[in-house]
């Protein structure tokens, strides 16, 4: 049966798909066992949108958070800082430091800790295997379980050294209840309508905002001279060269945990949350892709239908890439359009064996008839 261009064009596109999904996944676990470990594989589409639009020289200087440096400060200095940040009048102070062992000299610390209005301290959390509740790991020796002034600074990613690409909002625990993430902690205080509007969206990750934001950022040295910028703003401190706490980002392959809480907590009081389109969305629009080039193929007969064909390949890829990177700058949103992306060059694939196989077909049914018209007995 000769079957009409479009109902073949859906024929081969499915025939793509199917061909994606038996060829793609032995070939990813093959590529991801070349690597030592598999975070080097660790990379998607919306990491190359995040490095062109925060390449841009546009961006803007968030308003709302200020970040100050805790390189080499000890104790004494961190109680003399927060001190000085109290009497500046902040919307939030987060402090980004464990205090896991007692030293002598510790009650000018525990004094400057009380007297801190808004002060929210992180707790780490480690994941239970098997389960989606999280196990207390380091934490200040003062902790006392229902503390509301410790929040959970844990950051969610597949391996070890992955891109840490969202945040968590709220972590679930068997020793201290559910703990929010610290991002959220600041948010109820600096912001309580923008945090209820997290807490409504009942996510449990969400996409940090990265690109195009930046920080004011302050030595201790440097506060006096800046306090009046304090007032009114969330003031985080941490350190932002200290080995263990730098972090893979899209923007930035080295980030301290300070930074990241701080783009995940502008995120939320921006309320510039990303979304992701669903995945039937990402197939649909592979097909769609994959049924333009094949219809584009079967419908073709002029003598330079490859160099047409080629042309359309590399027109469809820069519009794809194209539309992804508007919908993220403009509407944040994310449009993993990797699939598609393959489908473009699984649609020429498809046609070909298609093809081949027609061709096989036709010949047996030739050799066959000849066969049979050989075998025929003949009748006088």
């Amino acid at each position: 049966m000769q079957l009409s261009k479009p109902v073949k064009a859906v024929c081969i596109s499915l025939f793509a798909f199917v061909l994606s999904m038996v060829l793609i996944q032995p070939f990813s676990a093959s590529t991801a066992a070349l690597f030592s470990s598999p975070e080097k594989n660790d990379f998607t589409i919306s990491d190359f949108y995040n490095i062109v639009a925060d390449g841009r020289d546009l961006a803007h200087l968030d308003d709302n958070i200020v970040i100050v440096n805790l390189d080499n400060s000890d104790r004494a200095e961190i109680a003399g800082l927060l001190n000085m940040i109290s009497l500046c009048g902040p919307k939030a102070v987060g402090l980004d430091v464990t205090f896991e062992d007692r030293r002598e000299g510790d009650s000018l610390l525990l004094e400057a800790l009380a007297m801190t209005p808004a002060l929210v301290q992180p707790l780490n959390l480690l994941p239970v295997q098997g389960s989606d509740s999280f196990a207390l790991g380091g934490y200040s020796y003062f902790y006392r379980p229902g503390d509301d002034g410790f929040a959970s600074s844990a950051l969610p990613s597949k391996y070890a050294n992955s891109t840490i690409r969202e945040f968590r909002t709220v972590f679930p625990t068997r020793d201290a209840g559910s703990l929010p993430s610290f991002s959220l902690a600041l948010a109820r205080i600096a912001d309580p309508d923008a945090a209820a509007e997290l807490e409504q969206r009942g996510n449990k990750l969400e996409i940090i905002n990265y690109h195009s934001r930046r920080f004011r950022c302050y030595e201790p040295s440097e506060l006096l001279d800046h306090a009046e910028e304090l007032a009114g703003r969330v003031v985080l401190l941490g350190a932002l060269h200290e080995k263990g706490d730098l972090h893979p980002t899209p923007v930035n392959s080295m980030m301290a945990g300070i930074f990241i809480h701080a783009n995940s907590l502008a995120t939320v009081l921006d309320r510039a949350y990303m979304t992701s389109t669903p995945r039937w969305l990402q197939w649909l629009f592979g097909f769609l892709l994959c049924y333009l080039v094949v219809f584009t193929h079967l419908s073709l007969t002029v003598r330079i239908k490859g160099l047409v064909l080629r042309i359309l390949q590399v027109g469809l890829l820069y519009a794809t890439v194209q539309i992804g990177y508007y919908m993220f700058l403009i509407h944040n949103v994310v449009m993993d359009f990797s699939y598609a992306l393959l489908m473009l060059t699984f649609g020429i694939f498809a046609c070909d064996i298609w093809n081949g196989f027609a061709a096989i077909s036709d010949w047996c049914v030739e050799k066959y008839r000849s066969f049979r018209k050989i075998r025929r007995p003949t009748t006088n």
